[in-house]
């Protein structure tokens, strides 16, 4: 899912989004967009990288909305929930093919909306691109004011009515 992400900024800015060099390049590169991990966006990363005597580049990142300038609140969302430290922070891929990016795009076939069914769809979809918000709104970067008044009004509950087969609710 980390990869989506970063392939769908690339697509974006038609450039590499963590070019780098070398490992530590590539590092210094994540950071630089995400904002070095704290305890709140990667709490197992930071003892890894304690145990491994690993210090991360102190960075604060840049709003997915500045990388971004011309993509959808929605998809901005969907970028940052994809590039999230965390791994249990970033939605799986039926979760994202739920997002509110996909609903006017695509039509997802019933065989995809029913592989899963280890969570309930009406209470995970929101959740996890809430928490990327979020991470994004602790950013610095005044500009995602937009993006995230547009997340605030979107009622993605009703959204994936549409996305469920009609003999769910029966």
């Amino acid at each position: 899912m980390w990869a989506m992400g970063a392939i769908i900024v690339e697509l974006l800015t038609l450039t590499p989004i963590f070019e780098g060099s070398s490992e530590a390049d590539v590092m210094n590169k994540i950071c630089s967009v995400l904002g070095s991990p704290t305890d709140s966006t990667w709490p197992g990363g930071l003892g890894l990288a304690k145990n491994m005597c690993y210090r991360f580049p102190d960075l604060p990142g840049v709003r997915f909305s500045d990388l971004l300038p011309n993509a959808s609140p929605e998809l901005v969302n969907l970028v940052a929930t994809l590039l999230s430290w965390e791994p249990s922070y970033r939605p799986t891929a039926i979760q994202a093919l739920q997002h509110p990016f996909f609903h006017s795009c695509y039509f997802i076939p019933p065989t995809v909306r029913l592989q899963d069914t280890s969570f309930t769809l009406l209470d995970s979809v929101p959740l996890v691109f809430k928490m990327a918000m979020l991470r994004e709104l602790m950013k610095k970067t005044p500009s995602f004011k937009s993006c995230a008044s547009s997340l605030e009004r979107a009622d993605f509950n009703e959204d994936l009515s549409h996305f469920l087969p009609k003999d769910l609710f029966v």
